[in-house]
């Protein structure tokens, strides 16, 4: 017969390892959460409901879903507080470039969850459409040729227009570059290609105005893991997921959800 020491020390033996294991499963089914920028149409903003919304939101929540099954939450800030919030480990990642700043409490996805296209946006019936289609980045010159716009605040415009030492005229917002098109009073923006398609469709300007198919940068977005978070173990399996993600066409048809 058992002591009642011994029988109290399996009895407290018993109750640290039923601890262990309901610390262990709860780690396992914490879901992966991901902070976004709040109101950055059509990435990342807040709908209606108040809920996180946008191109890179859907595509991790499909991947998340249908490939890893894995359960993810999504949280929207003001974009210095997403970083700051997967910095310190509040949340697990954040989707956007892989500068060294945020390498430096992060890790990165081998494939990108999304990039970036600048394209070039003219008006359809554009007495230079002929020599604005044929601009690349060999001839990216000839635009001193011609009236180019954008919106203030475009650091990227900024530096690529200044790279070449080209004049553009900025506009409070690029919704007001793009009716300066439509109506010919300017010729051409370069810009980011799905907001462009968004802006175009919200303002109803698709009609007057077209996006062509030269590509004159790409950003990509992985997904950055934060050093501290307990799933960094994921990131090979969302590589994976990602890659057939997008040989299924997903990346497309999300895009379109919100452009078309």
């Amino acid at each position: 017969m058992p002591s009642v020491r011994f029988r109290h020390f399996i009895a407290h033996l018993v109750i640290l390892f039923a601890a262990f294991l309901s610390s262990f499963t709860s780690a396992e089914e914490k879901p992966f959460s991901v902070a976004f920028n709040e109101s950055w149409p059509p990435f990342s903003f807040r709908d209606e409901n108040n809920q996180m919304s946008g191109i890179l939101v859907d595509i991790v929540q499909e991947v998340f879903a249908t490939k890893l099954k894995v359960p993810v939450e999504f949280y929207g800030y003001p974009w210095k507080r997403v970083q700051h919030n997967v910095e310190i480990g509040v949340h697990d990642a954040l989707v956007t470039t892989a500068t060294k700043k945020r390498l430096t409490y992060s890790i990165k996805s081998e494939e990108s969850v999304y990039a970036l296209e600048e394209k070039a946006f003219i008006n359809r019936h554009s007495r230079h459409k002929d020599k604005l289609s044929s601009l690349t980045l060999d001839n990216i010159t000839e635009l001193k040729n011609y009236k180019v716009c954008d919106m203030i605040g475009n650091g990227w415009a900024d530096a690529f227009y200044g790279r070449y030492n080209i004049e553009f005229k900025r506009f409070k917002d690029i919704n007001l570059c793009f009716r300066n098109i439509a109506f010919e009073r300017y010729d051409i923006a370069i810009h980011v290609s799905a907001a462009g398609l968004t802006q175009l469709k919200k303002e109803a300007l698709s009609g007057k105005v077209e996006m062509l198919p030269m590509v004159f940068d790409e950003v990509p977005f992985p997904l950055l893991v934060s050093k501290k978070s307990e799933h960094l173990d994921i990131l090979p399996k969302f590589d994976e997921a990602i890659r057939a993600f997008k040989a299924e066409g997903g990346i497309q048809r999300i895009v379109n959800r919100y452009t078309r």
